[in-house]
């Protein structure tokens, strides 16, 4: 049986994001190479959520029925992640409860040179 690999997305998400990550996990990495895993879609609620390029999705699970035994999580990004409703998974991807920390440590490793931040790294670096 394949692992799935939960894809979380929000309304005006980023239809483009996990399309080629999607093509991998179902197809596998190589041609005629056999895949382990399956993605699934979540969403707030069991109801279609609409991407930023007007793709209407209707999610497998929402956020009540994740299966525990998923092999790993997706956010795909888009422009509701600083709404409420992103706030309810948080404890799918772990955290502190509070996710705008989240989203700035994200903002720094999405745009290293932003005068936000204090110092420069090179890709290779980790952010501490």
């Amino acid at each position: 049986m394949k692992k799935e690999v939960l894809f979380i997305l929000l309304n005006d998400f980023a239809d483009s994001e996990g399309a080629y990550i999607a093509s991998c996990l179902n197809y596998g990495v190589m041609p005629g190479s056999e895949s382990q895993y399956v993605v699934k879609t979540v969403a707030p609620a069991k109801e279609p959520v609409i991407s930023m390029g007007g793709f209407r999705v209707l999610p497998d699970y929402s956020i009540d029925d994740i299966p525990a035994d998923h092999a790993g999580v997706v956010l795909i990004g888009g422009m509701s992640w600083f709404t409420p409703e992103a706030s309810l998974f948080v404890p799918v991807v772990g955290g502190n409860g509070e996710p705008e920390v989240g989203c700035r440590y994200l903002q720094r490793l999405r745009f290293p040179g932003d005068a936000r931040n204090s110092k420069r790294r090179a890709p290779h670096q980790q952010w501490n």
